[in-house]
């Protein structure tokens, strides 16, 4: 799938979810989009992510990751809703009992705390072309493999299996070792 005036990027698909009447509805402002898992069934595109919030930490420059609370997934290119659970990691073994917004983590991860704002964001604007190539082939290459590794907080890695189809979590198997 070559990107081009009439293909949306995978940010505008889930922008138009989240500003869609359900998203205003239901999806906290406030909350933070996970890197998207896409992947190809039966000829179509979908796209699957969890939301999750932060907040300052501590020491003040890093933030502290609050556990997911929902995830969904949509259709690709048209961004219609098809699944929205709220909870759904409930049943997760979590260290300590975690719940829904508790803090697993911290926000830059140890891969990503010497780049700049700039830089990270460069990286992840890669990570986002490379799935869209995903859609258009079918199969991960190794630049989304590398930038997943660099890009994946590890406080992160059990949520996106929990919600990711078989392939992609053979894929995060492989990564996130």
């Amino acid at each position: 799938m070559s990107k081009n005036s009439t293909t949306p990027t995978i940010e505008a698909v889930i922008r138009r979810c989240r500003r869609s009447s359900f998203g205003t509805s239901c999806i906290p402002m406030e909350s933070s989009a996970s890197l998207p898992i896409v992947w190809n069934q039966d000829g179509e595109h979908f796209i699957a992510f969890f939301l999750f919030t932060t907040r300052a930490g501590e020491a003040g420059s890093n933030r502290v990751i609050c556990a997911p609370f929902a995830d969904l997934v949509i259709q690709y290119p048209s961004g219609l809703l098809l699944s929205y659970a709220h909870g759904i990691f409930a049943d997760l073994p979590h260290p300590k009992g975690i719940r829904a917004w508790d803090p697993i983590g911290t926000f830059p991860h140890p891969a990503v705390s010497s780049m700049t704002p700039r830089a990270y964001l460069a990286e992840r604007q890669k990570l986002l072309e490379q799935a869209l190539l995903i859609i258009g082939m079918g199969e991960h290459t190794a630049e989304h493999e590398r930038l997943w590794k660099l890009l994946m907080d590890p406080c992160l890695a059990p949520y996106y299996c929990h919600i990711a189809p078989a392939s992609f979590r053979t894929f995060l198997a492989t990564i996130s070792t």
